[in-house]
């Protein structure tokens, strides 16, 4: 579960990806622990529904992790880089499952394209 600190961060990087995208799909964070298989380990997933992604999820776990990563950054003591991927990023790279359900070349070109939109904005 987050605190405030963290869902509030959580939701302005959401706030500021599907703002710059233009993306009308719920994003949510959720304890990734509580599913099955693979995506217990996923940083983000797409939910599909008759090949149409209805909603994403992000760890809750990773969440925490990159909001310590921030405070880190910005020289709060206590706290300490732990993330390979950014918040920002691993959101691209689920909304690039609306046009690419699959990973590959495409998908990856258009997680790039939409991550650089999001940073430039």
């Amino acid at each position: 579960m987050l605190n405030q600190n963290e869902l509030l961060f959580f939701n302005s990087i959401v706030t500021k990806v599907t703002e710059t995208l233009q993306v009308n799909i719920p994003i949510i964070a959720y304890d990734h622990d509580l599913l099955n298989g693979k995506h217990k380990e996923a940083l983000g997933c797409a939910w599909f529904k008759d090949d149409k992604v209805y909603q994403i999820t992000i760890d809750e776990f990773f969440i925490s992790e990159c909001y310590s990563d921030k405070l880190y950054n910005e020289g709060v003591k206590g706290h300490c880089p732990k993330i390979s991927e950014d918040l920002d990023y691993v959101l691209c790279h689920e909304v690039a499952h609306t046009v690419y359900m699959r990973h590959g070349k495409k998908h990856e070109e258009l997680t790039q394209y939409l991550l650089d939109k999001v940073r430039n904005d």
